[in-house]
């Protein structure tokens, strides 16, 4: 499931690199697997992939959002729960050819060439049934910017993409 995760936030990545303007949220789901049956959860990893200090941030808003929907998480070693949760983040840097306005001397403006970086950066929750290690949801919410902060922006947010990802759980 983890590599199916990077697979699905690598797509979600390159979709929202085409896509101007604010964040996008998608989700998509298994039409044949019953969500009104899911009670519990449980990550599928005890750590990772994030970094300790974003993966400590996800997890908590994860926390968060599952309780709000009604799921309660399952300690490791206990029951098999009805969905195992994992998440995927990450960004891109795109650097692509472009101009710079810059003053002349007499207060003229000219262009000249120079380049522009945009970051697309995001997040991907996914649900897969332990029984049969198939994932049945996955959201993600990604990110566009074009300021030399714009990564650190987008960390900062974690927990807003968090909260948008799971906003489409449980699918309608």
């Amino acid at each position: 499931m983890k590599t199916r995760a990077a697979a699905l936030l690598a797509l979600f990545v390159l979709l929202g690199a085409t896509l101007a303007g604010a964040a996008k949220i998608r989700s998509q789901h298994d039409p044949a697997f019953d969500f009104s049956k899911v009670k519990t959860y449980r990550f599928k990893l005890e750590t990772g992939p994030a970094p300790e200090g974003l993966d400590r941030r996800i997890r908590a808003e994860t926390r968060v959002q599952l309780t709000k929907k009604g799921l309660r998480e399952l300690p490791p070693g206990e029951e098999t729960p009805d969905v195992l949760v994992t998440y995927a983040a990450g960004s891109v840097d795109h650097l692509g050819p472009g101009f710079q306005v810059v003053a002349g001397w007499y207060g003229d403006l000219l262009a000249v060439p120079g380049n522009q970086s945009t970051v697309t950066g995001g997040l991907i929750i996914e649900m897969g049934d332990p029984k049969t290690d198939k994932s049945v949801w996955a959201a993600s919410y990604i990110m566009r910017g074009t300021t030399p902060n714009a990564l650190q922006v987008m960390v900062d947010r974690a927990e807003k993409a968090v909260r948008g990802a799971l906003s489409k759980y449980p699918p309608r």
